[in-house]
């Protein structure tokens, strides 16, 4: 295999397979990716060597002739440690791996560009949050330049291409691909044939989906599985949260032993709606707890990405969000400004949020704004308690933010004395002008 230029996951990939046919019992699935991966990086048996050893003498341990010698320290006692020579070389390895971008600039720049080769990371958020629409929003990107595979637990095939199509397709909404009203040369120019969909595989039948697109287009594909509760329905446990526990770390082993990127989606509870919705008011970290709702997933990625969605929305209607990075192995915690919506259902990242400096978005100016504009007509002010039981509102904590949020653009000043909201025209006719009106 080496001497074919295979590469190190299609070598394991094929270790793998091996052991499943011909050992009884199989050895563990780590024996295997080290026995590949010494071979591969440290020494070069010769053929007398494997041909003597056998396919199952050569997944076995020891490993005869040159397979079997040590490179640096004598671990004959245990097989199972590293020396701090064999860390520093793995370390080399590691940091030498491509990431693969997520196509948002910002969100590759906090993952230490992009997803990782052996990792898992997890996409965490409420029901109808928008979980799918970004998944395959990504998916789809790096198909443009990379393999993926989508493992959908949850749609089937023609809507996730619907899906994708609607995002990449102006003016076309998903139930207009799913209803015919699309042409199918234009979803065909949309949808990148790269991407391979599976629809609720087990886990065997995935690891040889990924061992057959390496070894044929020599490279691992990127592989997104939605949605982590549903497959662990295959495993049969009693206890929901041992269940996704479990599922958890099947795809984080499967993510380790081929060396592909994954992203794994997840639901959480309704409970920690608020919460999420909340998020930019918290430190990343805090989110962390959304997971808990999913078993131990927190502990299996290297990075925990939380969908949010703060209840407001922009000029054009679409959802002001928020994309947490909650957990991150390569880089910082931080809160992403997106927009999320329209016919497509897109995503677009706005860049990092900063509380210190944000201030209250335009269009909820605009959307609140036009509740107070018949004062232009009245003498001078107008209280906070009747302008928050205004029609339109709903929830009166809200509507008070929302009356904060023009204080702080100060098109209203509260009275020195009083608690009545007084219009600042200068300010006001500035804030027409800015934001072109109140159509």
């Amino acid at each position: 295999m080496r001497e074919i230029n295979l590469s190190e996951q299609a070598i394991v990939l094929a270790l793998h397979q091996e052991n499943q046919l011909r050992c009884d019992p199989p050895l563990p699935d780590h024996d295997i990716s080290r026995i590949a991966n010494s071979a591969f990086n440290k020494v070069v048996p010769d053929k007398d060597v494997m041909a003597n050893a056998g396919i199952a003498t050569a997944l076995g341990l020891p490993l005869p002739g040159a397979l079997s010698q040590p490179t640096q320290t004598n671990t004959d006692e245990a097989p199972w440690a590293f020396s701090v020579e064999d860390a520093i070389t793995e370390l080399g390895r590691v940091s030498k791996l491509p990431r693969t971008s997520t196509g948002f600039p910002e969100l590759d720049a906090t993952l230490g560009g992009g997803l990782t080769p052996g990792e898992m990371t997890a996409l965490v958020g409420g029901t109808g949050g928008g979980k799918t629409a970004l998944a395959v929003q990504i998916a789809a990107k790096m198909a443009e330049s990379a393999p993926v595979v989508f493992v959908s637990y949850e749609l089937p095939a023609p809507q996730l291409i619907a899906r994708i199509a609607s995002q990449r397709i102006p003016s076309a909404s998903w139930l207009d691909v799913l209803r015919g009203r699309v042409p199918h040369e234009a979803i065909r120019t949309a949808v990148p044939d790269r991407i391979l969909f599976l629809e609720s595989p087990t886990i065997e039948q995935l690891r040889r989906t990924i061992a057959y697109i390496t070894t044929d287009r020599g490279k691992a594909p990127v592989v997104f599985v939605d949605y982590l509760q549903l497959f662990a329905r295959q495993l049969k446990e009693a206890d929901t949260r041992l269940a996704v526990s479990g599922a958890s770390g099947t795809f984080r082993k499967l993510a380790q032993d081929t060396g592909v990127p994954m992203l794994v989606v997840s639901s959480t509870s309704r409970g920690n709606t608020e919460q999420i919705a909340n998020a930019r008011g918290n430190h990343p970290a805090n989110l962390l707890g959304v997971g808990k709702e999913s078993g131990d997933i927190e502990y299996d990625v290297a990075a925990l990405l939380v969908v949010g969605h703060t209840g407001e929305t922009d000029d054009t209607g679409r959802n002001i969000s928020t994309l947490t990075v909650a957990k991150n192995r390569y880089g910082r915690q931080t809160h992403l400004d997106f927009r999320f919506g329209g016919a497509g259902g897109l995503w677009t990242e706005v860049g990092v949020y900063d509380k210190e400096t944000a201030g209250p978005s335009k269009g909820l100016l605009r959307r609140y704004a036009k509740l107070v504009v018949e004062v232009k007509a009245k003498p001078g002010f107008y209280s906070s308690s009747s302008l928050a039981t205004q029609k339109g509102f709903s929830g009166k904590q809200k509507n008070l933010i929302h009356i904060k949020a023009l204080i702080e653009a100060k098109v209203f000043q509260q009275g020195a004395n009083d608690r009545r909201l007084y219009l600042t025209e200068p300010n006001w006719d500035a804030f027409l002008a800015e934001n072109g009106g109140l159509s």
